[in-house]
């Protein structure tokens, strides 16, 4: 239902669902019993199997993000530019904390803007999110105007899904995006911001 209404579904948030589906699942069982006896043995292979089948995409996951970060691959790509790795906010970037490589970790960079998002996107979640996690976390949180402040040149990968606001608004703002690169089907890109001379001119 959440799915269906919203679009979107946190795994995270099923935890009732889950509770109830283990419970009626134990209660068909016991009753399944009676004409066949096999039916507690059968559910727990499937839940043995299940559980097994979870752990291998898990440890596949996690090879292939070591796999992505490794020297000569994302190292590499983002080498190529100068200035900080802004990464797009989600759960899989966060995992960059711990496979990317020192030289890289050092440069990466989490944009925010509420104001932004919430306009572009009607949600600043994300950015909220960001906001209060910059406190507890070793990570680097750096407000959009601030960073147009700071560079004019920048590295930008996975800048999708929770902050889809990012791309549109460096366009608006007359940033160049050249594509560098791809990482996990994303593109990677060099992103040159205008140098205060021209946006005064701009204006």
């Amino acid at each position: 239902m959440a799915k269906l209404v919203t679009g979107t579904l946190g795994w995270r948030y099923v935890a009732s669902t889950a509770i109830g589906g283990g419970i009626f699942a134990a209660y068909l069982t016991r009753r399944l019993a009676a004409s066949f006896p096999l039916a507690p043995a059968a559910l727990l292979v499937c839940f043995y199997v299940n559980a097994l089948g979870t752990e291998l995409g898990s440890f596949a996951t996690e090879f292939r993000h070591r796999h992505d970060t490794d020297s000569g691959d994302l190292t590499a790509l983002v080498s190529k530019v100068s200035g900080p790795v802004v990464i797009g906010y989600h759960t899989p970037s966060l995992m960059m904390l711990h496979y990317a490589p020192d030289d890289l970790r050092r440069r990466l960079s989490y944009v925010v803007d509420v104001d932004i998002a919430e306009r572009r996107m009607g949600v600043d979640t994300a950015e909220r999110g960001l906001a209060g996690l910059g406190d507890l976390a070793p990570i680097t949180v750096v407000p959009y105007r601030e960073l147009q402040k700071r560079t004019t040149r920048f590295c930008l990968l996975e800048a999708t899904d929770a902050q889809a606001w990012l791309v549109p608004q460096l366009l608006a703002d007359g940033a160049t995006l050249t594509v560098r690169g791809w990482y996990r089907n994303n593109p990677v890109y060099d992103v040159v911001l205008p140098s205060a001379d021209v946006k005064a001119a701009s204006r």
